[in-house]
């Protein structure tokens, strides 16, 4: 199932930082549960968390946290 974030200025920062396919799974395993928000985190050196973009730098250490409440976030049609 994919999603989409309806703030898309949010949605575009949230794919410049995190992998678009780590994002979506994440947010496919976090939707069922009873939790109001999605949350999206990485943090160099933790094996555990979102995968990051490929874009940025592997020589950079990152601790990147984002939530969103799972009002904001809602399915994209099957095609």
């Amino acid at each position: 199932m994919k999603y989409r974030i309806k703030n898309r200025q949010l949605e575009k920062t949230i794919f410049a930082l995190f992998d678009r396919r780590a994002v979506m799974k994440s947010i496919a395993e976090q939707m069922p549960d009873d939790s109001t928000l999605v949350s999206l985190s990485y943090e160099t050196g933790c094996p555990v968390g979102t995968q990051l973009h490929s874009g940025l730098p592997s020589t950079v250490a990152f601790d990147i946290g984002v939530t969103i409440p799972k009002s904001e976030i809602e399915e994209e049609p099957e095609e």
